[in-house]
């Protein structure tokens, strides 16, 4: 995971970017300790698997940096460790990263070191090229997922039947914009899509903005990501295609700001105009109220009361970059808080991990061929990619096509941007996303979410 940035503006080089590492790390831990102990309060296949599978897992953190390089460097120095070496052992296996960008570069070292490697975040549709990524699979779904649902609740649930797209044009917009055109193109929906370039200037966008305005349309989907946000809606007022009477969808990208965080713009400004009334699409490891995630909070929520996991999970985390005064544990109060999806997903990567080491590990003791009790990457990654098993984020289902997780095995929520409270028009106003509807995994249908209010829209309605 990235647990630390570089940063000319923060003391060290270093700035703290650890809050989804730690709490990715923390779930691990705890799957790890179930695993190792045959608890199955939340997956029921561990329950007593600690007598029946001798297998039993540790783990070692590293911090990438947020750093692909520094990431392969440090996956490089785990599997060229002497296989004499108990105290210091190579990997079995791998977990992350959280960027699709480190995960494609650890992808090939692991690949080529027969190393199963499991993320519970990465989301790139390239992962899934299962000839470059042979080793790789992942209990969150592809990016191709959310676009073909964020199609499916436009059409089966708004009733739209022409929209239009603006994405920034490298490889996540790109790859996410085409699973939208290929989406819209079975039920006949007629889609403008219209680039940006990475770093693009503002003139630049204007032209962009402009496009979409000369389509005549009130339906918009945004594919970029939160940097680039208050200055693309802020001039998307003023073209004309944001603002009331407009819909725009945006993608998971900007859960940060939304969903996991909140924004903060002038109560009258362009970019709160912009935002009201809007939605956001995005992957969830579940939503308290659902019954498996709920298993899994109520884990969450107890680790506060034992003082000894707590410190474990502490001692777990990686040491800060050389030179600077980061610190990366956190008190009993961060587990108080809803965790995000990684922590779920992080939860379920580890159950699964260790589950199809214990399948393997059985497949191998019916060969009668007199090696010694080992199974190779593949062996595990096979094993892995053709089960199913229950945890925190629900049926967790590989493929069938690539070795990602079925997008109609994710809950996703569509989530309605609103303002936290109302305000004077010269004072500043914090938005936030709610979940008002939900992807259900069990009917595979957009259904409303608790008793969550109504979607309110841009104007009001």
């Amino acid at each position: 995971f990235r647990w630390s940035q570089s940063s000319s503006d923060a003391p060290g080089g270093y700035k703290d970017v650890s809050s989804e590492a730690y709490g990715g790390t923390a779930a691990a831990l705890l799957a790890m300790h179930h695993f190792n102990n045959g608890i199955g309060t939340i997956a029921p296949d561990l329950a007593g698997i600690h007598n029946t599978c001798p297998i039993r897992l540790t783990m070692e953190t590293v911090d990438s940096q947020s750093s692909g390089i520094k990431a392969v460097q440090e996956l490089t120095r785990l599997v060229t460790r002497s296989p004499s070496d108990v105290r210091r052992p190579q990997p079995c296996a791998i977990m992350g990263s959280s960027w699709s960008g480190t995960t494609k570069k650890m992808g090939t070292v692991s690949g080529v070191y027969d190393l199963m490697q499991i993320t519970p975040s990465a989301s790139s549709v390239s992962l899934d090229n299962m000839g470059e990524y042979p080793l790789f699979t992942r209990t969150h779904p592809s990016d191709a997922s959310m676009a073909e649902l964020s199609v499916d609740y436009l059409h089966n649930i708004l009733g739209v039947k022409f929209f239009a797209q603006l994405y920034i044009d490298n490889d996540f917009g790109s790859s996410y914009h085409t699973a939208v055109i290929n989406r819209a193109a079975e039920y006949d929906m007629v889609v403008k899509s219209v680039p940006f370039r990475p770093g693009a200037e503002l003139d630049e966008i204007e032209g962009a903005l402009n496009q979409l305005k000369d389509t005549g349309y009130s339906y918009f989907m945004g594919i970029f990501f939160s940097g680039d946000y208050e200055r693309i809606m802020d001039l998307a007022v003023d073209v004309g295609v944001a603002g009331p009477g407009r819909f725009w969808m945006f993608n998971g990208a900007l859960s940060s700001v939304f969903v996991n965080g909140v924004s903060t713009f002038g109560a009258d400004s362009n970019a709160a105009k912009a935002t009201y009334g809007n939605a956001i699409v995005h992957d969830e490891g579940g939503l308290p109220g659902l019954p498996q995630f709920d298993k899994f909070l109520a884990e969450w929520r107890s680790i506060p009361d034992n003082s000894e996991l707590l410190r474990y999970i502490n001692s777990k985390q990686p040491m800060p970059p050389p030179g600077s005064d980061l610190d990366f544990e956190r008190d009993g109060d961060f587990f108080l808080q809803t965790p995000s999806h990684i922590a779920a997903f992080s939860y379920d990567a580890v159950v699964g991990l260790g589950l199809s080491a214990c399948k393997a590990l059985d497949e191998w003791e019916t060969k009668d061929d007199g090696d010694s009790k080992i199974f190779s990457g593949a062996e595990h990654h096979s094993v892995f990619v053709q089960n199913s098993f229950l945890g925190a984020s629900g049926d967790n289902d590989i493929g069938p096509n690539t070795y990602s997780r079925n997008a109609t095995a994710t809950y996703h929520v569509m989530s309605n941007i609103l303002p936290m409270v109302e305000t004077d028009e010269d004072e500043m106003q914090t938005f936030k996303a709610y979940p008002k509807v939900l992807y259900d995994i069990v009917t595979k249908q957009w259904t409303p979410y608790g008793d969550s209010q109504e979607f309110v829209f841009s104007d009001g309605s």
